[in-house]
């Protein structure tokens, strides 16, 4: 996990996350089309799992205390199947990715510490027909995305009884691309290190969301990458439905 950030946990505020939502739902049609076709991805989004997309620009996070107790009546392994990934920089696209399959486990009890309360511990991302169900890039090239550094934790900072959505982070994220053209690129934070991006899970349908930007950048390059600059900010926007799922709650 990465180094404590002291007694402040950042995020999107719940506008921030509603205006994203908006951009995704408005790119999707430009995004695939642009990626199937080769075009340059000038923005990528993502529809019902994760994208990365290197970008310029700053995001808006608010500040929340991180002291709270959380509950988790049921615990075990669940699967998040059936997503989309789409990678991209802001000069040039980089992958499509149609079947992303995820094992994540989860903490049981009362009076839990929110770090850690779920886990990833395992992810895959392919696209079955592809040769060798790699992901798709423009002009016909794969593209292999590995998880590095698994698990990544799921650390709960406030909760909404209302509407039953736990506010957060996904810890420990890094992430490398290798290209067919011999293209590698590094995602991690800006340190080097395993990085975070925020991050909620909804109880009514158990479904994890990332919607971050800036957290992430691109650390290292190597060969022929057009569009991707070392040090570049990263968007990471994705969902993993889980199934089964449980209830995560505070007090």
């Amino acid at each position: 996990m990465p180094a404590d950030r002291g007694n402040t946990d950042h995020h999107l505020s719940t506008s921030g996350l509603n205006m994203h939502r908006t951009a995704v739902a408005q790119l999707r049609k430009v995004i695939i089309g642009q990626v199937l076709t080769g075009k340059p991805l000038l923005v990528t989004a993502l529809t019902g799992a994760l994208a990365l997309t290197v970008s310029s620009g700053t995001a808006r996070y608010q500040a929340e205390a991180s002291d709270l107790t959380w509950s988790v009546p049921l615990s075990g392994v669940a699967t998040a199947v059936n997503s989309q990934v789409f990678i991209g920089s802001s000069g040039g696209g980089i992958a499509h990715c149609d079947d992303v399959k995820a094992t994540v486990s989860a903490k049981r009890g009362t009076g839990l510490s929110g770090d850690g309360i779920v886990s990833v511990t395992d992810l895959e991302l392919k696209s079955i027909g592809n040769v060798d169900d790699a992901c798709r890039a423009p002009y016909g090239l794969g593209v292999t995305i590995s998880a590095l550094g698994l698990p990544w934790d799921f650390d709960a900072r406030a909760y909404d009884a209302r509407t039953g959505v736990t506010t957060g982070r996904v810890s420990g994220i890094a992430v490398n691309v290798a290209v067919t053209n011999g293209c590698q690129i590094t995602v991690a934070d800006g340190s080097g290190g395993p990085g975070e991006v925020d991050a909620t899970y909804e109880n009514s349908t158990g479904r994890i969301s990332i919607l971050d930007y800036g957290h992430l950048k691109v650390t290292s390059t190597a060969g022929s990458c057009p569009g991707v600059v070392v040090g570049g900010e990263v968007i990471l926007s994705g969902m993993f439905k889980l199934a089964p799922y449980g209830i995560i709650r505070s007090p």
